[in-house]
């Protein structure tokens, strides 16, 4: 198992037992919910405060009123209708299904109320899928783990083969590798879908630290 301390930054976030307002709504744009408010870059604040008012609105139109930290499973349940597929860190994405899931698990008798009233009508149906099917994201995905066990290996070893700009085996250059791929896909007209900037860093992290299990 991977120490807390040596995971990315969202895949520590989809481990934090309550959250703020304002730290869902840094990762939503998959930004470090610990920044402060002053420290975002002005390029989002626009897409900061859009998740910011729409999760207000959400959390007041549960009867229940919170506290400035709320459990998570009700703000990442809350979430999954506004994760954008292709910008929204994949563990935070796994951790949206996780959330309804596990309400649907955890309050038998309440659950629908409560997906209700934190997204409407499309969450309440989400609720209903997963609770039949009982698909939870939450569960070990064993060949989801090989995938990017066998990513952090061919990290390394482009690390090791080319050297120097490419970093080493225990710290391979992110940066420059994201940059080579990128110059590769548009060369050869390959798609990036789903990589984006902050994605591909945040992949190439979990990857490389299944390698040290």
């Amino acid at each position: 198992m991977v120490g807390f301390a040596k995971l990315g930054i969202f895949e520590q976030a989809a481990k934090f037992p309550v959250l703020s307002i304002n730290e869902l709504a840094l990762i939503l744009c998959s930004v470090d919910p610990n920044k402060k408010i002053k420290e975002i870059p002005v390029d989002i604040k626009d897409d900061f405060n859009s998740y910011k008012n729409q999760i207000k609105r959400c959390l007041n139109r549960h009867p229940d009123r919170y506290n400035s930290y709320i459990d998570s499973d009700i703000m990442y349940a809350l979430a999954y209708p506004l994760i954008d597929k292709d910008e929204t860190p994949e563990p935070i994405r796994k951790r949206t299904e996780e959330a309804v899931y596990r309400i649907t698990k955890i309050y038998p008798k309440e659950w629908k109320n409560i997906l209700f009233y934190l997204g409407g009508q499309e969450l309440l149906q989400t609720g209903y899928d997963f609770s039949k099917s009982q698909r939870g994201q939450y569960k070990k995905d064993e060949e989801q783990i090989n995938i990017y066990k066998m990513t952090g290996m061919l990290l390394k070893l482009l690390a090791k083969k080319q050297g120097n700009a490419y970093g080493t085996v225990d710290n391979p250059n992110i940066a420059t590798i994201k940059k080579e791929i990128k110059d590769l896909a548009k060369t050869h007209n390959l798609s990036l879908d789903g990589l984006s900037k902050s994605s591909f860093y945040e992949k190439a992290k979990i990857a490389l630290s299944y390698t040290l299990d």
